[in-house]
C-alpha cells in the first residue's frame, strides 16, 4: 500500500475544494496531465505548486469560519439569559 504525500493529499483536498481537476488545474496555472499525475501519486509537484494548493486550502477554511461566525452560534445580537429572564419577569 501507498503512502500519500502531504503534497498529494493537500492536491486532493484542493480538489474536493474547487469540485474539478480542471477547476484545480487552472487555480495552480498547472497543465491538467500534471495535475493528473500529482493526484495519482506518480510524482510530486513543486514546492510552489504545493504553496498553491495551501493557498487554496486556508481561502476555504478562512470562508468557512467566517461563516460561522456569522452563523446560527453567534449570539452578539440575540439577549443574554440574564436580560431574558428579567424581560419575562418585567411582563409578568
Amino acid at each position: 500500500m501507498a503512502v500519500k504525500s502531504l503534497r498529494t493529499k493537500s492536491l486532493q483536498a484542493a480538489l474536493r475544494i474547487l469540485g474539478s481537476e480542471k477547476a484545480l488545474s487552472r487555480r495552480l496555472q498547472v497543465p491538467a496531465a500534471d495535475l493528473a499525475r500529482w493526484l495519482r501519486g506518480e510524482a510530486e509537484p513543486t514546492q510552489t505548486i504545493f504553496l498553491r494548493t495551501v493557498d487554496v486550502l486556508v481561502e476555504h477554511s478562512s470562508v468557512n469560519q467566517l461563516g460561522d461566525e456569522a452563523g446560527p452560534s453567534d449570539t452578539s445580537s440575540r439577549p443574554s439569559a440574564h436580560h431574558s429572564a428579567a424581560q419575562s419577569r418585567r411582563t409578568k
